[in-house]
């Protein structure tokens, strides 16, 4: 089907119009980087507004004009020092893991075990550890941290507890699709939890029989 001139015009304008909004978009991330880069000549209230917009970034759909920027290893540290200096401050601490978090799984960021201990010491705070879990296991420390199975055993339980769970559901498929070695007695625990959640949770037939897949491969696990 041939295009006519009118048709043509068009998809040249939205094109133009995409491209003159991502120039903008990349012009705002690397003036939130500058600015992170340089975040002592900022107060706690600024700070919290700039991280705020610039969790919105590597949040959003992937973008290879993004990866420069958001994977540029002064920025990275700075974030780290951020959630560092403040770490009380449970916003600007939730924008901090959320961001780096996204850049590590998204960008292929490798993480240092500096940004590691800044993710497990995050996990105590009320509010950042929910985006902790999103992405704590997506670190090559995960596999050999000493605590990793007590921490996948408590996902479960971080508020929000309805979100949690389905990442938690996540995570064990993806370590019995990865065929890791999971100690038996974890398996066990992780099979009665989701058991007491299929009999409690309003579930769809599809999420109950995808539970009840999972609950099967965990019980022909301990069979091995």
């Amino acid at each position: 089907m041939l295009l006519r001139g009118i048709d043509i015009e068009r998809i040249l304008h939205d094109k133009r119009e995409k491209y003159a909004v991502m120039k903008l978009n990349v012009e705002l991330l690397e003036t939130l980087k500058c600015e992170l880069c340089n975040w002592k000549s900022f107060d706690e209230a600024q700070l919290q507004h700039k991280m705020r917009a610039f969790e919105k970034f590597p949040r959003a759909e992937y973008s290879t004009f993004y990866k420069p920027i958001l994977t540029n290893e002064c920025l990275m540290n700075s974030l780290v020092e951020l959630g560092e200096a403040f770490f009380a401050n449970s916003n600007l601490l939730s924008d901090v893991v959320s961001s780096m978090g996204y850049i590590i799984r998204r960008y292929g960021y490798v993480p240092s075990t500096t940004v590691f201990c800044l993710f497990t010491r995050a996990a105590t705070n009320k509010k950042a550890r929910y985006y902790v879990s999103l992405h704590l296991s997506s670190f090559p420390q995960f596999s050999t941290w000493a605590y990793r199975w007590d921490y996948l055993l408590s996902m479960p339980k971080i508020a929000p507890r309805k979100q949690s769970i389905t990442n938690f559901h996540g995570e064990v498929k993806r370590l019995l699709h990865t065929k890791a070695q999971i100690p038996a007695e974890v398996v066990q625990h992780i099979a009665d939890l989701l058991n007491a959640y299929v009999a409690k949770a309003a579930l769809s037939d599809y999420s109950k029989t995808d539970y009840l897949n999972t609950i099967c491969l965990l019980e022909r696990y301990l069979l091995h």
